[in-house]
């Protein structure tokens, strides 16, 4: 069969979609789904690089096609609703699936043949013979959510289009699969289930020696919480990445062997979840200040860059929040933060306490507006300062981090700060355009 796998873009303020010309980062689900299918025809599409697929932008016309397989996050889910129509209107079946469907399948089956919730690996080659059988399917398609990592097929990179990736695209990898922590905001253990899953780290390591590529993005969710795990990938990994971004959190504070063996392979950026800086152990169950503090130096000490994750919103935050945080990073020397307005996820505890508390703004179908759940915009009322608080403060936030005064306090000069000085002048100009810096 001749499939189109689709990646939505996503609506902004202005009504358009979102354009870019390049990927800054190739993400792993639309390669490792056609790993899925093999001996069937597959084009990957993404469409904020290659154009909207309900014009004439695609290679064949959508008549060409015998099944579209879109994936879709809670951000792209608009968009991801139209696609589907569009397709079903042309006579397509169409199946849905990613973190919208899976945590909104009613909503999704308005807008696909097919919802598949959980994970493709035990899931879409059911569907996949189902379709081809004369009575196709319908309906819902569930994952266990517990698909064993050993043997997992190496994604299907080659197919994506040379024109949308440059010599500083970083691309994705995977070696775990699920988070063991249990944030009242967070819905991956609902997703992926209560226990973390690892790959053979021999095959994580072929898998990338037969890709090439040297730049990657892990997007596991916390690459470090295993210890024993992290310390041999990253041994395996020596000499053989150039640059990686890795997820992780406070619990390596002062483990000298982890973060020195992290360098040695080839870590230059950590990502690390501090979510606040007001009540951190309160909000998470463990980290502190202090314990953040620390961890940066460490990073820093052995050359790797900080972006720091970073909500605002909860019941503990107010108005002066916002100035606090940006005078610790600035003090921290933190290279990058990826700053959020709490936004609450479908199936998660933060949603169903604000329904409770009659909190939501906009009921549950927030993520019907532009950037909605995209963690720019307030659909709740905060506890200790208004929406229009958090609103400004939020926004004043990340146009100060991203200022010019502010990089001046917080990047190197010379040489060594030549990557985070190109890194933040280019999130600067995503904050400018009303955009934020990880959306991409």
């Amino acid at each position: 069969m001749r499939i189109l796998i689709v990646e939505p873009s996503f609506y902004l303020p202005d009504g358009g979609l979102f354009y870019t010309p390049r990927l800054q980062i190739v993400g792993l689900t639309l390669p490792l789904l056609a790993s899925l299918l093999p001996g069937h025809e597959v084009t990957l599409w993404f469409e904020k690089c290659q154009g909207a697929v309900s014009s004439d932008q695609l290679p064949v016309t959508s008549n060409g096609f015998d099944v579209v397989l879109i994936s879709a996050n809670h951000v792209q889910a608009v968009r991801a609703c139209e696609i589907g129509d569009y397709f079903r209107a042309c006579g397509i079946p169409v199946v849905m699936g990613g973190y919208f469907p899976s945590l909104n399948p009613c909503r999704a089956r308005e807008h696909a043949d097919v919802v598949v919730t959980g994970e493709a690996e035990d899931t879409l080659p059911h569907v996949m013979a189902k379709l081809a059988h004369p009575f196709g399917i319908e309906g819902y398609v569930r994952s266990a959510n517990n698909c064993p990592l050993e043997g997992m097929a190496h994604p299907r990179f080659d197919l994506v289009d040379p024109s949308v990736v440059d010599r500083r695209t970083l691309w994705a990898v995977q070696a775990t699969r699920g988070c063991s922590r249990d944030c009242d905001f967070c819905v991956m253990r609902k997703v992926y289930g209560r226990t973390v899953r690892r790959r053979p780290v021999a095959d994580v390591v072929a898998e990338i020696e037969a890709r090439g590529h040297r730049a990657l993005y892990f997007v596991d969710d916390n690459l470090t919480l295993d210890r024993a795990y992290a310390l041999e990938l990253f041994r395996a990994l020596r000499g053989r990445v150039d640059f990686a971004l890795v997820n992780m959190d406070s619990s390596v504070v002062d483990d000298a062997e982890l973060l020195d063996a992290a360098a040695a392979a080839g870590v230059r950026q950590a990502l690390v979840g501090f979510e606040t800086l007001v009540d951190p152990e309160a909000v998470k169950g463990f980290g502190t200040v202090a314990r953040y503090e620390r961890l940066i130096d460490q990073l820093h000490s052995r050359g790797i860059m900080v972006c720091a994750s970073i909500m605002f919103g909860f019941d503990s935050d107010g108005p002066e929040v916002f100035a606090l945080t940006l005078r610790q990073l600035e003090r921290w020397r933190v290279e990058f933060c990826f700053p959020w307005i709490l936004t609450p996820v479908p199936g998660s505890r933060l949603m169903d306490r604000l329904v409770t508390e009659d909190r939501l703004r906009y009921g549950q179908d927030f993520w019907r507006l532009p950037l909605g759940a995209a963690g720019m915009r307030v659909v709740f009322e905060p506890n200790l300062m208004s929406r229009e608080e958090l609103a400004e403060g939020y926004g004043r936030f990340l146009r100060a981090f991203y200022s010019v005064p502010s990089m001046m306090k917080r990047l190197p000069l010379g040489p060594r700060g030549a990557l985070p000085w190109a890194l933040n002048l280019w999130c600067r100009r995503q904050v400018r355009r009303g955009l934020h810096p990880a959306l991409q």
